[in-house]
């Protein structure tokens, strides 16, 4: 079996990634003050989500990834 290419992201990092895009997007539609608040609370939530499920995989999944 093989290592994966170093600069292919982890589990952890996608999931990470997906909830600072969800966090980001919620910002933005905080600070733009025309959108309800309740969209950007549930991205606020989604992002929360995705970031502890990031933290899951780094912690369950810590060892590198082969295939």
């Amino acid at each position: 079996m093989s290592a994966l290419p170093p600069d292919e992201p982890t589990p952890a990092q996608r999931w990470f990634a997906l909830a600072e895009e969800d966090l980001a997007a919620a910002r933005v539609l905080i600070a733009d003050g025309s959108a309800a608040l309740r969209i950007a609370g549930f991205l606020a939530q989604q992002a929360a989500e995705k970031a502890l499920k990031a933290g899951l995989f780094a912690a369950l999944l810590g060892a590198p990834r082969i295939h």
